[in-house]
């Protein structure tokens, strides 16, 4: 058996949020305007004293919003029984914490009553034999504290796919400031599998202690230097690592707060091949500079790459043999500056954009492949394109050449957009964006012919009562506003899949699709009433009669006049409809407008139906 704490009434009249009779006084005012959601509950407690529900005594209209109830009255619902779809485990344990401990909870929320959703935060206190819950709206930071850690991760798994070594190193000194030593604070992949062991049995220690041998290739002294004078340092050389002698270049730079990143990379395959390049530079020298010759007329971008293998006789990796000036100068480089690199090393994105796997279906079946590579931008958007020919020479040889259609895919997309553009103005109405008249047809015709089995298609003629008065008072000017706030406002009545439309003038349509036979139209009819009867302002309208007032701003309330149709079971008529739904509309108005009147079903024999 569950039981309710007594509470004092206010004695204040009640509202539509505080119907239960309880409120905040002299505050009543200041709590409905706050911009924060403000909820009193009234505990129910089980016979030992556990709390098993909640009465909600108060809330503010930003406090039913957030109960995803906006608008609506939540005084006197009980959250377990009212609110199943909120009455999430974790949201209850923070509930009883709040009201045992007497000490403020927290907890965060996806609140989708809000439009767009936002994430939100309630905070729960007890006062009293009460409880209090304040609603806030954290979105903002809680976007920026995600996209912080997206951006984190993003650079952290960009950072473990370098085939670059990183490490950051955090500097510790003596009070003197004499250096200690370096601590490891972080290592990418690559570094961690150069140390052959786990990131987490570095993380912490002091660089002697994990590799001994890094005096060996200037490693501290580097570190010291960029610690010490904010400077850009080198360091490098040749180290026998599993067995293997390797050969590493690397820089230091200041990080800030005694920290200092370390980059490195594995130069050894790259000191090989540009031995064993020279030797054949030496060989074929005057081929080579008369292929140079005649590659570097062209404004076609050309690069040679020689195939590398692994055991297995698949391919490991593309070297640069020789690559032409319209290739090269758009990295600031000329071609000799680039040769002996990698095509990953040449061109990062060669994974993402496709084009290795063009390469590698090109190697494996001898032949010419071609395909478009994008480039895009670090936020996502579109750079260039560049169309690419992948033919393979021999078995140890690749040309790639590339050109910049940049231009070319600009225009197309230029033209889509025109036709887009072109496309949306023949189709929708220019002053309120809505359908027009030829897209309403095209989208009732299809509401039809998708039309469910046991539902039927609802047609709604809206025609604005007296909209002359509004031309002939404020101008036409103003008479647009008001239609434009019409628009906005039908538009927010019909669900998604449904279609308004105006028609011309100040007529509008609604096609409502799929309704179940069920359905009753007294509803629609008040809410579109309803909606139009709120003023509406025209800031800047000028009232013909009193033209040296100049602009004022005016406020106006509109009724319409709606004539509705429903598909009968029957195969349906478009055309019959439209005849119909006008039909009901001109009655309305005869009825004396602000009103909806239901045209008759005829297959039935049933006359036309009003509602006020």
């Amino acid at each position: 058996m569950s039981q309710m704490l007594p509470f004092v009434p206010s004695a204040r009249g009640t509202t539509g949020h505080e119907r239960s009779g309880f409120a905040f006084g002299e505050l009543d005012d200041v709590v409905r305007s706050l911009p924060m959601g403000v909820i009193r509950w009234e505990p129910v407690l089980d016979d030992e004293g556990h709390l098993v529900d909640m009465v909600i005594l108060y809330g503010n209209p930003q406090g039913a919003a957030s109960l995803e109830r906006p608008g609506q009255d939540v005084v006197g619902t009980r959250w377990r029984v009212d609110y199943p779809e909120l009455d999430r485990p974790e949201f209850w344990a923070v509930v009883t914490a709040a009201w045992e401990t007497g000490r403020e909870q927290k907890f965060d929320f996806y609140g989708r009553a809000h439009s767009p959703p936002h994430w939100r935060t309630l905070s729960l206190n007890r006062v009293a034999d009460h409880l209090i819950g304040i609603d806030s709206d954290v979105h903002e930071a809680r976007v920026a504290q995600q996209q912080a850690a997206a951006a984190e991760n993003l650079l952290r798994t960009a950072l473990d796919a370098s085939r670059d070594g990183f490490a950051i190193y955090q500097t510790e000194r003596e009070a003197d400031s004499a250096i200690i030593g370096f601590r490891m604070i972080f290592i990418n992949a690559t570094g961690s599998v150069v140390l052959g062991t786990e990131r987490s049995q570095v993380h912490g220690r002091f660089l002697h202690e994990f590799y001994p041998k890094a005096d060996d290739i200037g490693l501290p002294t580097a570190l010291a230097d960029a610690a010490n004078g904010d400077v850009v340092a080198s360091y490098g050389g040749d180290l026998e690592i599993h067995g293997d002698l390797l050969s590493f270049e690397g820089v230091c730079v200041a990080l800030g707060d005694d920290m200092v990143l370390s980059t490195w990379r594995d130069i050894t395959d790259r000191r090989r091949a540009e031995r064993d390049l020279q030797s054949l530079f030496d060989d074929a020298a005057a081929v080579r500079a008369t292929l140079e010759t005649a590659l570097n007329a062209t404004t076609d971008s050309f690069a040679i790459y020689g195939i590398e293998r692994d055991e297995t006789g698949g391919l490991k990796t593309l070297r640069l043999v020789t690559i032409n000036l319209a290739g090269a100068s758009p990295f600031g480089a000329i071609p000799d500056d680039l040769v002996g690199m990698t095509l990953p090393e040449f061109f990062p994105d060669v994974y993402v954009s496709g084009l290795w796997d063009v390469i590698v279906e090109a190697i494996s079946t001898d032949s010419v492949k071609k395909t478009r590579v994008d480039d895009y931008a670090s936020d996502g958007t579109w750079k260039a394109s560049y169309d690419n020919t992948v033919a393979p020479s021999g078995d140890d040889r690749l040309v790639i050449t590339w050109r910049d259609v940049s231009d070319i895919v600009r225009d197309a997309a230029n033209l889509q957009s025109a036709r887009n553009e072109a496309q949306h103005h023949a189709t929708h109405d220019v002053l309120t964006g809505l359908p027009n008249r030829a897209l309403f047809h095209q989208k009732l015709e299809e509401a039809l012919a998708n039309q469910q089995d046991d539902h039927r298609t609802g047609l709604v003629f809206i025609d604005l009562d007296h909209f002359k008065n509004v031309n002939d008072t404020w101008g036409h000017a103003a008479g647009d506003r008001l239609l434009q706030v019409v628009a906005r406002r039908l538009s927010g009545l019909v669900r998604i899949g449904d279609t308004v439309a105006r028609l011309g003038g100040d007529e509008f349509v609604l096609v409502l699709q799929n309704l179940p036979l069920s359905w009753s139209p007294e509803e629609l009819f008040a809410r579109v009433c309803a909606s139009l009867d709120e003023p509406v302002g025209l800031e800047g309208a000028v009232r013909d009669s009193d033209l040296a007032a100049g602009p004022q701003v005016a406020s106006v309330s509109i009724s319409a006049s709606l004539g509705l149709v429903v598909s009968p079971p029957s195969p349906p008529d478009a055309e019959t409809m439209i005849r119909e739904a006008d039909r009901a509309m001109y009655e309305s108005k005869h009825a004396g407008r602000g009103r909806g009147t239901v045209a008759a079903d005829r297959s039935q024999g049933r006359r036309e139906g009003d509602t006020n």
